[in-house]
């Protein structure tokens, strides 16, 4: 459970909770109050059902290109970041590791040498297939 979710549903729970004192009112404003209280409930579930399908509609977008790119030749996650205009490192980072846990690409951790000997762990993605 990531935190927004339980931020979401820490928020639901505290809200369900402050209409259970206005149903016991016996006063004329009750309906309003309740109207009031429902609809922004509504509202903020709207709000955070659409945040949820843009998200996933945007790790979608990046896995198809991510697909693509390592369908060309294998990256490390800098030069992936470079080839997917305007991706946002968090959303790359996820695609990433969703793409490697489902089994559709793979990541391994190489040691590259420069001229002076000097070694650098560089992890590589790539497409099974490729390798």
């Amino acid at each position: 459970m990531t935190l927004d979710t339980f931020i979401a549903l820490a928020s639901l729970l505290v809200s369900i909770g402050g209409l259970f004192p206005v149903l016991y009112w016996n006063d004329s404003r009750k309906p309003v109050v309740l109207g009031v209280l429902i609809s922004f409930l509504v509202l903020l579930s709207v709000v955070g059902s659409y945040r949820a399908v843009q998200h996933q509609s945007e790790i979608r977008y990046v896995s198809g290109e991510v697909m693509k790119t390592l369908g060309k030749s294998q990256s490390t996650i800098e030069q992936l970041e470079q080839s997917i205009l305007h991706v946002n490192f968090t959303i790359l980072s996820e695609t990433l590791d969703n793409l490697v846990r489902s089994g559709k690409i793979q990541y391994e951790p190489m040691k590259l040498y420069d001229t002076q000997r000097n070694a650098y762990s560089v992890g590589i993605y790539f497409v099974p297939t490729l390798r």
